[in-house]
């Protein structure tokens, strides 16, 4: 849209260029951010799914990587081992991913390992 203000025929022109050149940036620029998240989301489809770890890709060549158990405090169990190891096996030989930015979900980055798991293991110490 134009503007319409009119102090010189020169001015004037130069509001229109401006204003029609913000106008195509702006396109642009929303035009971007759709492939980027639509190249993101496609990205984080070649992970498998996990059911302690949460993967997505932010921006380029960057991977997040969280803790996804929070209503244990992200506490570390069998299935959390089993799925890092995965996780960043698979991110080993990922060619693209050069920052991989770790957190946890809820209040807490990890409340360490899950002593709940430790009952089931057999205690050979006696």
């Amino acid at each position: 849209m134009p503007f319409e203000w009119s102090f010189s025929d020169k001015f004037s022109g130069q509001l229109c260029l401006q204003s029609n050149a913000l106008q195509q940036r702006k396109a642009v620029n929303a035009f971007n951010t759709l492939i980027r998240n639509y190249s993101a989301a496609a990205y984080t489809t070649r992970y498998a799914d996990y059911e302690t770890l949460e993967v997505s890709a932010p921006f380029d060549h960057v991977l997040h990587v969280q803790l996804n158990r929070p209503d244990k405090r992200n506490s570390m169990n069998r299935d959390f081992f089993r799925e890092v190891f995965s996780c960043f096996n698979e991110i080993n030989d990922d060619k693209q991913s050069r920052v991989v930015v770790i957190s946890g979900a809820g209040k807490t980055f990890s409340a360490g390992l899950d002593f709940n798991e430790c009952k089931n293991i057999d205690n050979n110490y006696h």
